[in-house]
């Protein structure tokens, strides 16, 4: 009996879940980019903040400038929340077992 069988648990059959393996699949998981709308919560503040810096800007940004630092925000967004997710999943590890999921 896998250890997948006794904890319940079945990788999903549609979606990015059912594309890779089991064992990167995990990963993903626990990083939570499986569910990607707090990366959007994050993110998009971040973009309208850039937007109204570079419009209020006295000195005009370029939009290679702006390109670059939309795609560093969401670059760091990513890493930072699912260091988070990690994070969370192993401090609350004990009161998650006990947590039933439906």
């Amino acid at each position: 009996m896998s250890g997948e069988a006794k904890l319940g648990y079945a990788p999903p059959a549609k979606g990015l879940g059912a594309i890779l393996p089991y064992a990167r699949f995990a990963y993903i998981e626990l990083a939570l980019l499986n569910k990607p709308h707090c990366i959007y919560m994050v993110y998009y503040p971040h973009v309208v903040g850039l937007a109204y810096a570079s419009s209020i800007s006295s000195s005009p940004m370029s939009p290679e400038t702006i390109a670059n630092r939309i795609v560093n925000l969401l670059v760091w967004t990513v890493l930072m929340r699912s260091a988070i997710c990690a994070w969370n999943d192993n401090i609350n590890q004990h009161y998650d077992r006990q947590t039933a999921r439906c």
